[in-house]
């Protein structure tokens, strides 16, 4: 599993910002979500994903998104949990008299399959045969362009939450 967390200063109300970040439109740009109920996303949506040594590929993800006030601190969850790949955001929103700052944290979870079939693309593409004592070599390649991945999905989340406020 990768987490990665961006920090935001952002203009705008707590509620706002947690407004901005659940939005349909944030949730498409962000995650590749689409759904069949015109104006918010169905609880079942259509993913488009673009992955690491894969390329596209599509799942039906489960979304949720629950709101809690931790200590005060509003605090919003959004799951997109699919076959090959899961998300779960976190945000978290404190907001001072001067400014709102946000903490959104992505944390991206590839089924052990998706490993294993991006693992095979790469070893695939190799002039050379790959002995078996290199898949730990491979798999850390794999994981590695994963936590580059899920770090594109929270730069480009936070990148439209930005330009919506």
């Amino acid at each position: 599993m990768t987490r990665v967390a961006r920090e935001m200063a952002v203009r705008g109300a707590a509620e706002d910002v947690l407004a901005a970040i659940s939005s349909s439109q944030i949730l498409a740009s962000a995650l590749g979500l689409t759904s069949s109920h015109e104006g918010s996303l169905a609880p079942l949506a259509t993913q488009e994903l673009d992955l690491p040594f894969l390329g596209r590929e599509t799942q039906e993800a489960l979304v949720e998104v629950e709101s809690f006030f931790d200590g005060g601190r509003p605090e919003l969850r959004v799951a997109a949990r699919g076959p090959l790949v899961s998300y779960l955001a976190v945000c978290t929103v404190d907001a001072t008299d001067a400014a709102t700052h946000a903490t959104l944290t992505v944390e991206c979870d590839a089924a052990p399959a998706l490993v294993e079939r991006a693992m095979n693309e790469l070893r695939s593409r190799s002039p050379l045969p790959f002995r078996t004592d290199a898949d730990a070599i491979l798999r850390r390649a794999v994981l590695d362009a994963f936590d580059e991945h899920a770090a594109r999905v929270a730069e480009r989340w936070a990148a439209a939450v930005s330009e919506r406020l």
